[in-house]
């Protein structure tokens, strides 16, 4: 969502400031905008990946826990009944 919004403001800021004389103050302004936007395009992306392997860190060891768990309860079984 944020990325979808930083690209808004993107698009945006690049219209108005086709419609702006160079050099002035408020073309200046424009493009920080619109930098800043782009920057906040990428940093969501970076976010997002981030995410996406955090969560395949938490299915692997989900995954890893639920074997060992499987393991310890075998070898508990097994120690009960000797």
């Amino acid at each position: 969502m944020v990325e979808e919004v930083a690209e808004d403001v993107e698009k945006v800021a690049d219209d108005i400031g086709d419609h702006l004389p160079d050099g002035t103050k408020l073309r200046k302004a424009d493009l920080f905008v619109e930098n800043v936007a782009k920057e906040i395009v990428k940093d969501a992306n970076l976010a997002e990946q981030v995410i996406l392997k955090v969560e395949d860190v938490e299915t692997y060891a989900g995954s890893f826990i639920g074997l060992v768990d499987n393991e310890a309860d075998k070898t508990i079984s097994r120690d009960k009944c000797q």
